[in-house]
């Protein structure tokens, strides 16, 4: 079967997708990932360690492949992957002390849109061949392993020392079988040369051709998909640098070392000749201001004892305008001390008007419950007055009633109504 032949994901079903990582032989302290706990891509992190908890990561413990070899066998989970891994179609590696900004979709929607494989671009540095220097510099290798590498690209593919680094903290991929044969091919050189996959990271240059996409960034430390903040004593780092004062480096890195310091020397000699040239500027414009003011210092002179004159003339004037103003104050002052005299009578006169208008009120308001309260005792006495007219009045007729009761009672005994008959009634 050809390996480089692609087997695209069926249309029928969505790309499995997964981010994942390695920390193996306690190499630093584990970094969380907080967009995972809002994202429906698993985070998978593989380690070594069987204490180690996360909030964020799925933490499955394996044994390292090579038991002596920590480092190594963390680069061959990110650069292989692993068995859980080949369950997914599209994968995102992040070094431990990367941190996404955003769900790993995003990136790999964009990276992947048009490549099988997505790698930033080493930020720092513009040829490989200034990698291996920074390698040895830093003790992450022995430095006879990295020179023996360097000789082999020289002398087999030199086209790799002039290509540009790549960044492998965060790597992209799908899974089809020429990325798979293209990272065997990486993960050889890996083993069997330096471990700093990054020297060897520029062979996926020829290998995927096209389907390799180079992702460009202003700082590998920052962007808007990741954050990667430069080594402190938070990360934990059990890093022991390796060096080796025996071995030889190569003449064309030695070479290639001298002419980057040539090349620093002859900026800073440009800078020191550009500042140089500055001063020499300066100091010509200073000599040039030096003789304009030197022409300059006897009309400077004339016109200073011709202002000098003039301000004494001034001072004189203000002087005497300043002894009418102050006759003026005095007046003034004077003035207001008789307005104020004034003004203190007028309060003392107003406030005095003032608490006879209080107790003017305070009378008015007594006089005022007074007349309420004579016409509440005229009312009652209105009503008592009532209540006695209808006392009197059922009196009266009371007594009228006796009366005519009284009266009444003799005209009974003579019958027909009560009326006496008369003598000549009776006769007829």
């Amino acid at each position: 079967m050809d390996p480089h032949a692609a087997q695209p994901t069926p249309a029928h079903r969505p790309s499995r997708r997964v981010v994942y990582s390695a920390l193996l032989g306690r190499y630093e302290n584990l970094r969380e990932q907080p967009v995972a706990l809002a994202s429906g891509v698993p985070f998978i992190l593989f380690t070594d360690d069987p204490d180690l908890r996360s909030s964020t990561w799925d933490v499955r413990v394996i044994e390292p492949s090579l038991v002596d070899d920590a480092i190594r066998s963390a680069r061959s989970l990110k650069i292989r992957g692993h068995e859980v891994i080949d369950e997914y179609d599209e994968s995102l590696w992040i070094d431990n002390r990367v941190e996404l900004s955003v769900d790993p979709s995003v990136v790999l929607d964009a990276w992947l849109a048009e490549a099988d494989v997505a790698i930033f671009e080493h930020s720092f540095r513009d040829r490989l061949i200034d990698e291996f220097s920074a390698v040895v510099a830093g003790g992450y290798d022995d430095p006879s392993r990295v020179y023996e590498q360097f000789t082999h690209y020289a002398e087999t593919r030199p086209e790799l020392l002039d290509s540009k680094p790549l960044w492998t903290g965060m790597i992209a991929r799908r899974k089809t079988p020429n990325v798979a044969f293209s990272m065997s091919q990486w993960w050889t050189e890996v083993e069997e040369r330096s471990r700093r996959d990054q020297l060897s990271a520029p062979v996926l240059y020829s290998e995927l051709g096209s389907s390799l996409a180079v992702i460009t960034s202003a700082s590998n430390e920052h962007s808007d998909l990741h954050e990667w903040p430069p080594i402190s004593s938070a990360l934990g780092r059990n890093h022991i640098p390796v060096s080796d004062p025996s071995a030889v480096k190569p003449s064309l890195l030695r070479l290639r070392e001298a002419e980057v310091a040539q090349s620093d020397l002859r900026r800073r000699i440009d800078g020191l000749e550009a500042e140089a040239a500055e001063w020499e500027q300066k100091v010509r414009y200073r000599d040039e201001a030096i003789r304009h003011l030197q022409g300059d210092t006897d009309l400077l002179r004339a016109d200073s004892e011709h202002r000098a004159r003039v301000a004494r003339d001034t001072i004189i004037s203000l002087q005497e305008q300043l002894a009418s103003e102050a006759e003026q104050l005095v007046a003034l002052r004077t003035t207001h001390r008789d307005v104020s005299e004034g003004f203190a009578k007028a309060l003392g006169l107003l406030q005095d008007r003032k608490r006879r208008a209080t107790a003017q009120r305070r009378k008015i308001h007594r006089l005022r419950q007074n007349l309420t309260e004579a016409e509440a005792a005229n009312q009652r006495l209105h009503d008592e007055v009532e209540n006695g007219a209808r006392v009197l009045s059922e009196l009266h007729k009371s007594a009228t009633w006796k009366v005519a009761r009284r009266l009444s009672g003799p005209s009974r005994m003579f019958g027909l109504g009560g009326k006496k008959k008369s003598r000549g009634a009776d006769r007829g």
